[in-house]
């Protein structure tokens, strides 16, 4: 048997408005999306967040990275390595 995971755009969607006004509007949101969006799906959840307006992803690694700019994730990338 497998496991299915449903993600609920509308809570998603309420924690983003929460978060943005708990640290105001002048301040930048930096979504982590490594690893997949932590299983959830990086590319998923990156394309809901950036049509709410999130513009600043982080990601583990250069792959993460190139597989959003192309499913059209136009923000800035952060890239987490050393």
């Amino acid at each position: 048997m497998k496991a299915k995971l449903y993600v609920n755009k509308e809570i998603l969607k309420y924690n983003m408005d929460y978060i943005k006004d708990k640290i105001g509007e002048r301040k930048n949101i930096i979504a982590m999306v490594k690893a997949n969006a932590y299983g959830v799906g990086d590319t998923l959840i990156a394309n809901e967040l950036q049509n709410m307006g999130i513009k600043n992803f982080g990601v583990a690694c250069i792959d993460e990275a190139i597989r959003l700019r192309n499913n059209n994730i136009t923000g800035m990338i952060l890239l987490l390595v050393y």
